[in-house]
């Protein structure tokens, strides 16, 4: 049975909270259910999501003032421009705790920056068309 999410950052990324500034405002593991687990983390306007559920994992960043408006951080590193195929990034993400807590790690200061007041209309904007562009791809539709 897979460990509580929390417990892996504890042992395999112990400064991860600390460096970020992050507060843990909720935790949630369900042993009966696939070893489901969640938590999320505050920090200013935004909240830090990691879930496993039913082995996969994911994460996602949302505005407080919006928490069920969440983006996944395969959008988010194509708004950030670190990856070509956000496919290809989520089939890593999957299943690669490590790679998913760094790349956040590594990105963090850059995701808050595209949350902030000045820039969080164009980066929804931009979010919503690569959502709308991944949705088409695995429809099958070409767009027209």
């Amino acid at each position: 049975m897979p460990e509580p999410l929390i417990e892996m950052f504890n042992a395999s990324f112990p400064d991860f909270v600390n460096d970020l500034g992050l507060k843990v405002v909720r935790r949630d593991y369900r042993p009966e259910q696939f070893g489901d687990s969640l938590v999320v983390f505050s920090y200013k306007d935004v909240l830090l999501t990691f879930a496993r559920d039913r082995g996969e994992l994911e994460a996602s960043v949302a505005l407080k003032k919006a928490p069920d408006d969440y983006w996944d951080v395969e959008l988010i590193a194509q708004v950030l421009g670190n990856v070509d195929s956000v496919d290809k990034f989520r089939k890593r993400t999957a299943t690669d705790f490590a790679f998913l807590v760094n790349f956040v790690w590594t990105n963090f200061h850059r995701i808050v920056v595209l949350f902030a007041s000045s820039q969080r209309q164009s980066t929804l904007a931009q979010l919503r068309k690569f959502q709308d562009d991944r949705l088409k791809r695995l429809l099958g539709k070409n767009g027209s």
